[in-house]
């Protein structure tokens, strides 16, 4: 991870009339509104720019005051607190929640996985499933929890300065059909991979052929 300082850019929702408050506030300690901005959040996450540990403690009181010390039960915070690389907890419950849902409307995108493995569930509800355990709304989703992890990820995707990588599965693309999902590619992959595995242990259990 590089620590070299570059401009990131991230939208505020904020009215003309505060606009121009924070913009003189900048101004009075002759400061950009960049720069001001900057500076708290660099005491916030005590980053490369923190200034000392003054500023550090009290920026994570205003953090604890504004926003409580109670533990907040947001299914964005749930998957936060579920791994420590939080962008690729989030995104892949996405991923995998948007395939649940494609298999629940129309399942028979999933025809040959539900063939191959009749009575049991898709692998992208197992994952979903597994995302949920412990959340308090997990045997029913609110929408509004599920867009405001899609706009979590979007937003830390722009702040990152990141784009989607090309995905491993790519060169196996034109053997999938263009409804298939990157995960649902990846799990029938597995899937494939695991089937022959089985049969190959099967054979040197048989022992050779006589």
């Amino acid at each position: 991870m590089s620590f070299e300082v570059s401009e990131r850019t991230v939208g505020i929702q904020m009215s003309d009339e505060d606009a121009e408050k924070l913009s003189a506030i900048a101004a009075n300690h002759g400061k950009t509104v960049s720069e001001l901005l900057s500076g708290f959040v660099g005491d916030l996450i005590c980053g490369s720019q923190t200034n000392g540990s003054d500023e550090r403690e009290f920026a994570e009181l205003w953090l604890n005051r504004r926003y409580g010390y109670w533990e907040d039960d947001s299914l964005l915070a749930h998957l936060a607190n579920s791994d420590p690389d939080v962008n690729a907890a989030v995104g892949e419950f996405l991923t995998q929640y948007d395939d649940w849902k494609l298999s629940l409307e129309h399942p028979e995108e999933f025809a040959d996985e539900i063939a191959d493995c009749p009575g049991e569930k898709l692998y992208c509800q197992m994952v979903v499933e597994d995302y949920l355990r412990g959340w308090s709304h997990a045997d029913d989703i609110p929408e509004e929890e599920i867009k405001r992890c899609r706009k979590w990820l979007t937003e830390a995707n722009q702040l990152n300065g990141t784009l989607p990588p090309t995905t491993d599965v790519e060169p196996y693309k034109q053997y999938f059909p263009q409804t298939y999902s990157v995960s649902r590619m990846r799990a029938t992959i597995i899937h494939l991979l695991e089937q022959w595995q089985r049969k190959q242990q099967h054979k040197q259990q048989r022992g050779p052929e006589k």
